[in-house]
């Protein structure tokens, strides 16, 4: 569950703040549906999807090194 914490945080500058300012200087009449309509634009538009696959892909293939250096035993912390 913390991967998708960090995940959150990675792509929140690049999503979060940016609509909620923008929004919040056009002063709109549904605030709550533009919000949620401009999110999924950014969200779309900014291809967030695929970095997070990419940044999950990374992950994984991070700790199969892990594993293979470690002989095959599970790091010590790990949630997997």
């Amino acid at each position: 569950m913390s991967v998708l914490y960090d995940i959150a945080d990675i792509s929140n500058f690049d999503t979060v703040a940016v609509v909620a300012f923008r929004v919040e200087s056009t002063i709109p009449r549904e605030p709550q549906r533009t919000m949620r309509l401009e999110h999924i634009e950014v969200f779309c538009c900014n291809r967030i999807p695929e970095k997070i696959l990419a940044m999950e892909k990374g992950r994984v293939v991070a700790g199969v090194l892990l594993l293979a250096l470690n002989g095959g035993a599970q790091t010590p912390g790990s949630d997997d």
